[in-house]
């Protein structure tokens, strides 16, 4: 993987089986949003390789760098749009602190709130495939709970995830294997442990 033919990542020999959940964990800027990127399809490698070709798009719910919503429509509304039913909104929504009633537009909203919110549209309609980006990022104690219960329940309907962060121990207690990124020489390298 190239960026501006700068080697950023090498061979990541990722496997994820079904319902387990890896950790990709390193400081900011060693390629942990590229590789979420590349397995979401938002970025192909420069060689031809196959991301995840068995995992169908509408199949996957993920959280990379920033939300983005229509900053117009309230946050009920953003993950309505999206098909999901009103019951299972209003009971994320509810998990996660956030008013489903509320009318105010989410460009009024905080970072945590449009964290929250991204997790809510992440977790809706139970993804086979999870793919986050530093998911516990000005999360409140109560709100980290309330993802570690859900990845939990994702993993017992069979949904497989991949979450990277900057903090292993935002992350330690629900993934079943980390891989720590390393800088070497100029491209990044993959170290395991088991969780």
């Amino acid at each position: 993987m190239t960026s501006q033919e700068k080697r950023v990542l090498r061979e990541l020999p990722l496997v994820l089986c079904p319902q387990e959940i890896i950790g990709v964990v390193d400081h900011n800027g060693s390629g942990k949003t590229m590789i979420l990127q590349l397995l979401a399809r938002l970025m192909y490698p420069k060689q031809d390789e196959t991301v995840f070709a068995e995992v169908q798009w509408d199949d996957v719910g993920f959280l990379i760098d920033k939300p983005h919503f229509v900053e117009r429509l309230s946050g009920f509304d953003n993950i309505e749009s999206a098909g999901s039913t009103v019951e299972e909104i209003q009971e994320l929504m509810a998990m996660f602190g956030l008013d489903p009633h509320c009318c105010r537009p989410v460009k009024t909203y905080t970072k945590d709130k449009l964290q929250r919110l991204g997790l809510v549209q992440a977790f809706i309609d139970q993804p086979k495939l999870l793919l986050l980006h530093e998911p516990m990022e000005t999360l409140t104690a109560n709100s980290r709970e309330v993802v570690k219960t859900l990845l939990e329940q994702a993993r017992h309907y069979g949904t497989s995830a991949v979450i990277v962060s900057h903090n292993v121990s935002d992350i330690a207690d629900v993934c079943d294997r980390i891989y720590h990124l390393n800088d070497q020489d100029p491209a990044v390298t993959i170290s395991y442990h088991h969780a």
